[in-house]
């Protein structure tokens, strides 16, 4: 060995990686490895000899060298990839996540489907038929990309065959090789790529990519291969570029069919991430909601879950505002009822409930539930309310502008709890100044705490704090009422907003409430229709009065009804209706629609 052969030798050292120390180590050390990239030394083996090298790289450098015991330097140029191959790589990546997505939920659906049918599927017939099996020949590689006579055409290496017999065949001809013509078409997107991106700009005109073009193609998007689309979007695109002269009379219908491709594709891809989207929050909103499931829905457009909302199930409270929850007094009763003279329920001079923990009080009249204070049981009837929503809901895109909406996936029977209205619960004047910014943008969120004066303190705003009764619709002809409801706290101006049905609703049916109700006449705002009647009435026992439906007004003589805690701020807007240049338009539909909410 020479003395240079003995001076490289001596250089190099068997690494031990469970010693390193990594606290120690610096841009400049040995060790570090430039953008956290791995080497294999084997690919230059014939260099290396497959040996140790110490390998250094300094961070930010575009170089590395390789030091072998030879002696020998090798430099490598790193060179920091174009911002759009960026873009490309992690848009590949995206699709495949949404690839994945896809075929879960055909998946899904096919097995409900195969769940859900009632025929047996044929048996194969067992005739044995002769077939005589084409000459299969299996392609190697695609080598090459042309446009020729209307056609694209692929240049094919066949296995076990010399070059000289290639061949130029149709893309038709290669439906049994997916996955080497997506690779190839890769290796191509990579080569064009700026030209790629460039054609996508340039064939977008008329506003081919708009929300309002793109949501017309949502009903194509469950039956497409996102992969088989790109790999047909590209093969239109490479096309393009590889167009000439002579095939120049084919550019308009090459163009056109790019144009829809694309379209589809962007539309695959917003429509893809928007499911997805929607299934995280829906996955999100029933962790916070334990009660009954919420489903969310959206199939008419591309919108995805709200922004700058945060799911809750109570209300919470504001800057200024204390809501108690240790309740100063409660009953002894054992088995609360109608009977049970000293029971909370029984505080408004009526009980609140059916034996079927159904609202049996008018609208306007206070429902006092049992609470922690008192000595009965958490089954107890007069505990409604406070145990929380029992019944199925789907959260969904309206197909009428309003926005989202909830229906039930259940039969309601009237008198049933569906939910509460919370959010959060802010002083009056917190909410004018609020007000001003919701109105101008057509929200209708802060909800009037006026049960127990016109002066109302307080007011519920549901804008960004809420649960499902944020996204209940109005509507002039309602299956909803409000009801107020004081439980564990039992502040008078700090009710609990209660939505109970007011009369059967069937499953696959909007939920609604009248954002203007009212118990009493107004000739400006109409009447609210009736909470009760013959025909709907929930079901009653003579042997227990507590069955009683909902009664009219008229009927709850025994207490004092009074104005419900309703939306009431803009009821003032509602009298000066024709003060009002921008009016915001009801789209309920209802045969008594007021036509303008305010």
């Amino acid at each position: 060995m020479t003395s240079n052969e003995g001076r490289a030798q001596s250089n190099l050292h068997h690494q031990d990686l469970s010693k390193l120390d990594v606290t120690k180590l610096s841009a400049l050390s040995p060790e570090v490895i430039s953008r956290q990239a791995t080497i294999n030394i084997g690919t230059i083996g014939h260099v290396a000899h497959g040996k140790s090298t110490v390998v250094k790289a300094i961070s930010g450098v575009q170089t590395v060298r390789f030091k072998n015991e030879l002696e020998r330097n090798i430099t490598i140029k790193l060179e920091r990839l174009k911002d759009s191959v960026l873009r490309m790589y992690s848009q590949r990546a995206e699709e495949r996540d949404e690839s994945m997505f896809f075929e879960t939920i055909k998946k899904s659906k096919k097995r409900t489907l195969l769940s859900s049918s009632d025929t047996t599927p044929e048996k194969p017939r067992n005739k044995k038929q002769k077939r005589q099996e084409p000459e299969v020949y299996i392609i190697e590689k695609i080598v090459d990309f042309k446009f020729e006579s209307g056609r694209e055409m692929f240049y094919i290496k066949w296995k076990g065959w010399d070059d000289i017999e290639n061949t130029w065949e149709p893309i038709d001809n290669l439906d049994n090789c997916p996955d080497m013509l997506n690779e190839f078409i890769k290796n191509e997107e990579l080569k064009h790529l700026d030209k790629i991106e460039k054609l996508k700009e340039e064939i977008s005109f008329d506003d081919l990519l708009s929300e309002q073009n793109l949501v017309t193609r949502i009903d194509e998007v469950m039956e497409v291969d996102l992969t088989n689309l790109k790999a047909n979007l590209y093969v239109k695109l490479l096309s393009m570029i590889k167009l000439t002269e002579e095939e120049e009379l084919h550019a308009s219908d090459l163009v056109q069919s790019a144009r829809n491709l694309l379209q589809l594709y962007v539309s695959t891809r917003k429509r893809c991430r928007q499911l997805m989207a929607l299934r995280d929050w829906e996955q999100y909103i029933n962790q916070v909601d334990r009660s009954k499931k919420l489903t969310v829905e959206n199939k008419f457009d591309l919108t995805g879950p709200p922004e700058n909302f945060t799911y809750i199930n109570e209300s919470i409270p504001g800057a200024g505002v204390t809501i108690p929850t240790e309740p100063p007094i409660g009953c002894e009763c054992v088995a609360c009822n109608c009977r049970s003279k000293s029971c909370c329920g029984m505080q408004a001079g009526l009980f609140g409930y059916t034996a079927l923990k159904r609202v049996r009080v008018t609208s306007g009249t206070p429902v006092y539930e049992c609470n922690k204070a008192c000595k009965c049981s958490s089954d107890c009837n007069n505990r409604v309310v406070q145990r929380g929503r029992n019944v199925k809901l789907t959260i969904y895109r309206t197909p009428n502008g309003c926005g989202w909406g909830v229906r039930t996936d259940q039969k309601i029977k009237q008198g049933q709890f569906i939910c509460q209205y919370v959010g959060e619960v802010i002083t009056f004047e917190e909410a004018e100044k609020r007000g001003s910014e919701y109105d101008a943008n057509g929200l209708t969120y802060l909800f009037d705490l006026d049960f127990n004066s016109c002066e109302n303190p307080y007011v519920v705003d549901a804008c960004n704090l809420g649960n499902v009764a944020h996204f209940i619709n109005h509507s002039c002809d309602p299956n909803l009422g409000v009801w107020a409801v004081w439980a564990d706290c039992l502040d008078p101006n700090l009710p609990m907003l209660a939505l109970f049905a007011t009369r059967d609703i069937d499953a696959g049916e909007e939920i609604c409430f009248d954002y203007l109700q009212k118990t009493t006449n107004d000739n400006e705002v109409g009447q609210t229709s009736s909470v009760c009647s013959d025909e709907t009435s929930a079901p009653s026992s003579s042997a227990d009065e507590d069955n009683a439906s909902v009664p009219c007004s008229s009927d709850a003589n025994t207490a004092t009804p009074s104005v419900s805690p309703v939306k009431s701020r803009f009821e003032v807007q509602q009298q000066n209706m024709a003060s009002l240049k921008n009016r915001t338009e009801c789209k309920c539909g209802a045969i008594n629609c007021r036509k303008y909410l305010f």
